[in-house]
């Protein structure tokens, strides 16, 4: 029953079935923790075809020590939460309030960084048309299909664009090409939304890169104005990881992920004037285009010493991007 592709991942029946009968349930001790936090109580089933992948489709942290020594269980920043209503700002508000939660240091800029991985079930949670409409993951993921006299979910896993869209069928009655132009509608003003969020707020980041060397070498600044220009780019940095690290490229929540990505080009913006400010202080102009260097940054990358690859490059669909930063600013 479990595709061969899934045998080696690590995801068995016990984690979404009891043992007799095989009802749907969820296992890990994380998310029924997280659960209690929001006090959701007994799920229907249909929500459990949506809890049974959010045993792994969430954003967690690692609790850290100030070695950087791992120092708990895995936990939910759901504090702020509600069952239908785990926003971005309630996340970034435990992350950023929590020093335990800050697992790693980025290196242009030397801040500690809390880390958000695959949150499908907190974006595609929050409002929704899908989840509104009472749709789970398993009715687009696992389709329902026929095996004699039984209707069984096909547990090949997997995006319904690569499925010929049957999940899709199931409820819309428009052509396959109908649907699939939809699909990319969304991903495409994603994608671009994107990248001028992302492009945003790795500016930022080597504005304070300039910044520490010039404090190094005895600049002083204002250190109101800096708190400020470093909590805008956390909240910018943050939101543009939530989705990114989300594996729908908006699809999920359109809406939802428009208005995240909408925030992070604001807060990058208001990082990058402040940067602009405390850099004219001490007497530097980074001039109109701050140049990212990204071949430095996306080459030699890590213990496998990864390279880039232009033919992986997302690029903006209805090329706006282009017209805010040149290919030389960009460093490739």
């Amino acid at each position: 029953m479990l595709p061969e592709k899934l045998r080696e991942l690590g995801p068995a029946c016990y984690d979404c079935h009891l043992q007799d009968p095989l009802e749907l349930t969820f296992k890990k001790d994380h998310l029924e923790k997280g659960l209690e936090m929001i006090g959701k109580k007994d799920p229907s089933r249909q929500e459990l075809r949506i809890l049974a992948c959010a045993q792994c489709h969430i954003t967690y942290s690692v609790p850290k020590d100030k070695d950087n020594q791992v120092a708990g269980d895995v936990t939910m920043p759901w504090r702020n939460g509600q069952w239908g209503d785990i926003s971005i700002e309630g996340i970034i508000d435990v992350l950023l309030t929590d020093e335990f939660r800050l697992e790693w240091v980025q290196e242009i800029t030397g801040f500690k960084m809390p880390f958000i991985r695959h949150p499908e079930f907190e974006l595609f949670s929050r409002g929704s048309v899908h989840f509104k409409a009472g749709v789970a993951c398993a009715d687009c993921h696992m389709p329902f299909t026929r095996s004699g006299s039984y209707k069984i979910s096909d547990h090949d896993v997997t995006s319904p664009l690569k499925a010929d869209l049957r999940a899709c069928a199931q409820c819309h009655t428009q052509s396959k090409e109908w649907l699939t132009d939809q699909i990319f509608h969304t991903q495409d003003r994603t994608t671009s939304l994107i990248l001028r969020a992302g492009y945003g707020t790795a500016t930022c980041a080597r504005l304070f890169e300039t910044l520490h060397q010039a404090q190094a070498k005895g600049a002083a600044v204002d250190n109101a104005v800096y708190s400020k220009a470093k909590d805008f780019y956390m909240q910018a940095f943050l939101r543009i990881v939530f989705i990114n690290a989300e594996n729908s490229v908006g699809f999920h929540n359109a809406a939802e992920a428009g208005r995240v990505l909408g925030d992070a080009v604001a807060f990058a913006g208001k990082s990058e004037s402040l940067l602009r400010q405390l850099l004219a202080g001490v007497g530097m102009d980074p001039g109109l285009e701050v140049a990212l260097d990204l071949g430095e940054t996306l080459n030699n990358r890590g213990e496998a010493k990864l390279n880039f690859r232009p033919e992986q490059e997302f690029t903006d669909p209805f090329g706006i991007q282009d017209k805010l930063l040149s290919e030389h600013a960009k460093g490739l």
